[in-house]
């Protein structure tokens, strides 16, 4: 019951907000029907129809009315009285071919026309089916309305007959409005125009043009509001609020065919006791007035209301039930706020179009033309507000619920901004400094595009000047920018080459670095002080091993000197127990084996640490090869070995020392000798390649090598995990250390059980014959 009674207030309150929506919208309606629309509140209280606009406006209509009156009155009138028969234009055709029209002939040839008089003397024009046939113009000869034309060329003289009948019924329709509204019509103007006779053949000095029929006219002045002018001073003499000056105008420039102006009063009686359109006027400025009261209170109320029902939508919006706590989201609450809000611009984009097309064309069968523009503006701004209040109570419930920051693509782009700082992401800092980039220089070319097609103000200019002085300057400070990175990052990486190349010591100027190369920078030059300082403690470290070793070795070869000294001894004594015999052959073994690995420690050492000297001579590789398997022939045939060897028959001289030379094939061999399978070949060859020639030995192990290539070459390791055979685990690394020495280079490849060792030396170069 709680949900459904939250739910029921729920569409109560939007009902009442619509409803609120809706009488603004009327009072808004209202207040632009009204003639007064945009005028601000002040005209309600301080202003009377006499003193508006639309007052002044009639009035001076009425007034060049009645000039054009007194020009037109001879035209159309005998003796005081409109005459319908009256000559009003006369046409020459041709010789002997002139033609007189009255008016009753003019009115019948506008019908032919299409030309109407209405009842309130307007023309009403209605093309018929002939109004489209060419015409040749005529000879005009007569105007009754302008008796005197200024004719400046003879061409001026002719016209066509349809644009005369047009003419004279303006004119007559000019003519007439005057005469039956304000001359035989009542009316609450007064007026009179008196001209002086210039024609000698009428005997009156002045004649008046006057609807007045009481001639006090300082009776008539003070019943209301009058105007004045004479030909003697020109001088307006008037109590009205805003002065009609343009009857000067008037006055001087309207041309009467023989008179002249000499006198114009005018007299409006405010009490308005004639039904006119003064009185008709008032009656609508006051209906107006009182219409204008009733938007501003109906607007007034529907703007508290749609407050008021706003508030509550919005205290009520998210909730569903007691507890308040629980916010419900609807399906499209759920994605981002940004999203959100692009969804309802797509949505109110296309609401505005559908009411465009579809609300334009019902508004235009409901409201006059004249307010289809107001009327067009005001669906499209409800249409916004309306979709707009959708996508706030969804912001709104994002809030409440605290999803509004949470999710949101401004959330996500300050997180990742965070991240940058935090984790020092360059990439990140690049992305968004070049999306800001991008952004900036797309505001400032729309901007300056913009203004360069409207430089008419000098704002425009001014605008336009600083808008493309900035975006130079913001061009020219990003090329610098990137300029001055780029410099920063070709030291940063020369620096980092030199130290690769072993100056472990190289260090650069933290000062001429900013920004992300400067903590880089720092970081090189701690990254050189802490190799130089991890080298300086391993050479220290090596030494020390070596040291050891040396120390070792000697403080061991003495007592092991004489174990063997001894045990040669007694065997010597010849001692027949065979008991006897057998310990002195073991402890002789052991003690021999002992001796090969205290030699061979002091070698490795020696080796790995560069501590031997060298004697370099010219070896002919080739022969110590052959001697070689000379020497290992009778071993390898202890254990069925076959020895197969392909060597070149020439000889091959390089520089080395003949005795470690001699030591690397010895160990290569006697690896081969303790590791190759039993009945198995090893093969030897030597190979040239350009400069360097090549050794290659190469067996079938017996055990499974199941250890990597890089690992044989390190101390105190071997193939045999179970070692069940004999050796020290140093025999590869003595083997490879001195071939370094010798600036060789040794290499291991395993290939399953295929055990491959490659030492490489280079040629000794001869010089040309």
């Amino acid at each position: 019951m709680n949900v459904n009674f939250i739910q029921l207030k729920k569409i109560i309150a939007a009902a009442l907000h619509l409803a609120a929506l809706g009488m603004v919208v009327v009072s808004i309606g209202i207040l632009y029907s009204t003639s007064n629309y945009g005028r601000g509140l002040t005209w309600i209280q301080s202003e009377t129809y006499v003193q508006s606009d639309l007052f002044y406006n009639q009035l001076q209509s009425d007034i060049r009315a009645i000039f054009d009156y007194a020009q037109l009155r001879d035209a159309f009138e005998s003796e005081g009285e409109l005459d319908m028969d009256k000559e009003i234009l006369s046409i020459n055709y041709g010789p002997n071919a002139a033609e007189s029209y009255s008016m009753s002939d003019i009115l019948k040839l506008g019908e032919t026309y299409g030309y109407f008089i209405q009842d309130d003397w307007s023309i009403n024009v209605i093309n018929p089916a002939d109004s489209d046939l060419q015409e040749e113009p005529v000879l005009v000869e007569y105007k009754a309305y302008d008796p005197d034309p200024d004719l400046k060329e003879p061409g001026q003289a002719y016209a066509k007959m349809k644009d005369l009948c047009y003419e004279v019924l303006t004119n007559f329709s000019r003519y007439c409005s005057v005469h039956y509204s304000l001359v035989t019509g009542s009316s609450n103007l007064t007026f009179q125009l008196t001209c002086r006779n210039d024609n000698e053949m009428i005997s009156a000095n002045e004649i008046y043009y006057t609807n007045a029929t009481d001639p006090s006219w300082e009776k008539l002045k003070h019943r209301g509001l009058y105007a004045e002018i004479s030909a003697d001073d020109n001088r307006i003499d008037s109590n009205m609020l805003k002065l009609p000056v343009y009857l000067q105008s008037l006055a001087s420039d309207t041309r009467f065919y023989e008179q002249t102006f000499q006198h114009f009063i005018i007299s409006v009686d405010t009490n308005f006791p004639n039904s006119d359109v003064y009185t008709r006027e008032a009656a609508s400025y006051n209906s107006m007035r009182s219409w204008t009261i009733r938007g501003l209170v109906i607007m007034s109320a529907g703007l508290l209301l749609c407050i008021l029902t706003l508030l509550y939508l919005a205290a009520l919006s998210g909730h569903d039930g007691p507890d308040r706590a629980h916010i419900r989201l609807y399906p499209y609450d759920r994605i981002s706020a940004e999203g959100c809000i692009l969804m309802f611009l797509v949505i109110g984009a296309f609401c505005c179009y559908a009411g465009q097309v579809v609300g334009f064309r019902l508004l235009h069968l409901v409201i006059s033309s004249a307010n289809w523009y107001y009327a067009e503006r005001l669906l499209l701004y409800v249409i916004c507000y309306l979709v707009c209040l959708l996508c706030g109570f969804s912001l709104l419930r994002r809030y409440k619920a605290g999803r509004l920051w949470n999710g949101s693509w401004t959330q996500k782009a300050l997180h990742d901004i965070h991240e940058y700082y935090t984790r020092e992401s360059t990439s990140n800092s690049a992305a968004y400094s070049y999306v800001i980039f991008v952004a900036l220089n797309i505001t400032l070319a729309c901007s300056t595009i913009y203004l360069l097609f409207d430089l008419d103000s000098s704002l425009h200019q001014i605008l336009f000047g600083g808008l493309l002085l900035f975006w130079i300057v913001l061009d020219l400070a990003a090329f610098r920018y990137v300029i001055k990175k780029a410099l920063q990052n070709d030291k940063i990486q020369q620096a980092i080459a030199n130290i690769a190349d072993g100056d472990i010591s190289y260090c650069v100027n933290v000062d001429e670095f900013s920004g992300r190369q400067k903590i880089t920078a720092d970081h090189i030059n701690h990254i050189g002080e802490n190799l130089d300082g991890a080298l300086q403690e391993k050479v220290k470290s090596e030494r020390f091993k070596a040291d050891l070793i040396t120390n070792v070795s000697h403080d061991l070869k003495t007592p092991l000197t004489s174990i063997i000294n001894y045990v040669d001894l007694i065997k010597r004594e010849h001692i027949q127990n065979e008991k006897v015999q057998g310990y002195l052959e073991v402890l002789e073994q052991k003690s021999q084996r002992l001796k090969t690995l205290t030699e061979d420690l002091v070698e490795a050492s020696k080796a790995s640490s560069g501590n031997l000297k060298l004697e370099i001579t010219d070896i002919d590789f080739v022969e110590l090869v052959h001697q070689t398997n000379g020497e290992f022939e009778e071993k390898f045939a202890q254990r069925h070995l076959e020895l197969v060897s392909r060597l070149p028959e020439q000889p091959i001289l390089i520089e080395a020392d003949g005795r470690r030379l001699w030591r690397v094939l010895e160990n290569l061999y006697n690896n081969a000798f303790k590791y190759a399978m039993e009945h198995s070949r090893i093969y030897v060859d030597i190979t040239r390649e350009e400069d360097m020639v090549q050794f290659t030995i190469k067996n079938i192990s017996e055990h499974p090598l199941n250890i990597s290539s890089d690992e044989l070459t390190e101390r105190f390791v071997r193939g045999d995990v179970s070692r069940t055979t004999e050796g020290s685990g140093l025999g590869l690394s003595i083997a490879e250390s001195l071939t370094q020495l010798q600036k060789g280079t040794f290499e291991i490849v395993i290939d399953g059980d295929l055990f491959k060792v490659y030492v490489k030396f280079p040629v000794k170069k001869t010089p040309d014959v």
